[in-house]
């Protein structure tokens, strides 16, 4: 009966816990990292209608390359802070928006500008160059 009334007592906690978390979705919070991390096509699309310039990497978690790419791909989205907006996409969790955007291959990255793909590069490219990309659009 005793452990009747300790469960009974953490599943309140527990139910309290989970009501009284944030449902605002991702593209309203604040963004502690400089990338967003895209769950689902709707949020996909209100960062695009949203923000002028969106740079999105197409990824997945079983994809080689794209662990190499993460860190590159980080580090531009820091140096531009403020001036664009970075996503990251899994193909597998959100396949509608790689086939959307007709994403083969991973990683891809495209940029956008005013809700509009302009640039698009597939597979790993060094930082510098991914910075050049980016900035031909900023100005």
């Amino acid at each position: 009966m005793e452990n009747d009334e300790e469960i009974k007592i953490l599943l309140e906690k527990y139910v309290k816990k989970i009501l009284t978390k944030s449902t605002r979705p991702p593209a309203v919070r604040k963004v502690k990292d400089a990338v967003i991390h895209v769950n689902s096509e709707e949020e996909f699309y209100e960062i695009l209608k949203t923000n002028k310039i969106v740079v999105a990497e197409f990824s997945a978690s079983w994809c080689g390359p794209c662990y190499v790419y993460a860190p590159i791909f980080e580090q531009v989205a820091k140096n531009v802070a403020g001036k664009a907006v970075f996503v990251k996409i899994d193909v597998d969790a959100t396949p509608i928006v790689a086939q959307r955007f007709y994403v083969m291959s991973v990683p891809t990255t495209i940029i956008f500008v005013n809700g509009k793909p302009v640039q698009r590069i597939v597979g790993v490219i060094p930082e510098d160059r991914l910075q050049y990309y980016v900035e031909t659009y900023l100005s």
